[in-house]
């Protein structure tokens, strides 16, 4: 007994240096091992984008979301580890419509990633697109951010499209179809699987439009009216019936605050429609809204999530309760 405990033990001393070298390798590098049990390898940009691919893959799919919880996609820059995350990949899913241009093309080039292995949803959800003569005598600024930023498409010489589509869930069911077929495509066997999960997330996001259109009935038409410093509701607006005021500036659809001239034109706007509240986005500074605020009588209402989801912890940790809480918000400053 006494020579099988010592020789017990004495395995075990030998194995924990490896171990431990091991795990301090691991995470001197920063890396995660790869789930074994996952069949295809998914990079996101953005992690509303990851919800939906883990919805729609399960367990034959593992997905690693670059931009973090909270983080504000017109400002996020990509680490030096996510090159090896983009180039370990067998997908990599964008919004598109310019808002990851810049950083996300240095990135895939970094990485040697054939283009086959990237996707753009926002070319499947028939985009919003803000005609060039809104505001012309701000046209030469945008076309100077525009060229700097890369966030904004010209959408066939006839404005700019605006990339925030996932404020609509009818749209994301779009991109979520679409994530399927690029899923079944790489994994042939598990389309099956890929099918049915699509249709049941499909489902859940019919039901979160359903719900929507019940709790802003109890907003009257009159107060129907959406003001903030980020133009990120233009869809959500479109879809819902709301009148935006104060985001019809082109500078804030790049992640710019608005020129002083377009600031005053909010504020004009604001007092002459009345409006009782100003959104404020979670992950931005309510500044500017104070200062319209200030001007207008109306009140800050923060909380509103446009850019991304919140904490694991949070209300708006998934997709569907980030536009759950949203609603909640806007319903309840305007109803």
């Amino acid at each position: 007994m006494r020579l099988s405990i010592n020789y017990s033990m004495m395995t075990w001393l030998l194995v924990l240096p490896v171990t431990l070298i091991v795990l301090s390798v691991a995470a001197c590098s920063g890396t995660t091992p790869r789930d074994e049990s996952a069949v295809l390898k998914i990079v996101t940009t953005s992690n509303f984008i990851a919800d939906w691919a883990r919805n729609v893959g399960g367990d034959r799919v593992e997905v690693f979301s670059l931009m973090p919880a909270d983080a504000d996609p017109h400002s996020f820059r990509p680490g030096a580890q996510d090159v090896t995350r983009v180039a370990d990949a067998d997908l990599v899913i964008s919004v598109g419509l310019s808002l990851e241009a810049e950083w996300l093309s240095k990135l895939l080039d970094n990485a040697s990633l054939d283009s086959s292995r990237v996707i753009e949803l926002g070319k499947s959800i028939d985009p919003i697109v803000i005609a060039d003569d809104v505001h012309d005598d701000k046209k030469d600024h945008r076309e100077e951010d525009e060229d700097k930023e890369g966030h904004g498409e010209d959408h066939e010489g006839h404005g700019v499209a605006d990339p925030h589509f996932w404020l609509d869930p009818l749209r994301v069911k779009l991109a979520v179809a679409l994530i399927e077929d690029q899923m079944s495509e790489l994994d042939p066997d598990g389309a099956g699987q890929y099918r049915d999960r699509s249709e049941t997330y499909m489902g859940k996001l019919d039901e979160l439009h359903s719900w929507t259109l019940t709790q802003i009935k109890t907003v009257p038409n009159y107060r129907r009216r959406l003001a903030t410093t980020h133009d990120g509701l233009r869809y959500f607006a479109e879809l819902y019936g709301f009148i935006l005021v104060g985001a019809t500036f082109h500078g804030s659809i790049h992640g710019h605050d608005p020129s002083a001239e377009e600031i005053a034109r909010i504020v004009d706007r604001i007092a002459e429609m009345e409006v009782p509240a100003v959104f404020v986005e979670a992950a931005r500074s309510d500044s500017l809204a104070s200062a319209i605020a200030e001007e207008t009588g109306a009140v800050i209402v923060p909380g509103v999530r446009i850019g991304s989801l919140g904490p694991a912890d949070s209300v708006a940790a998934t997709y569907v309760d980030m536009l759950r809480s949203n609603v909640k918000v806007i319903v309840g400053a305007l109803k």
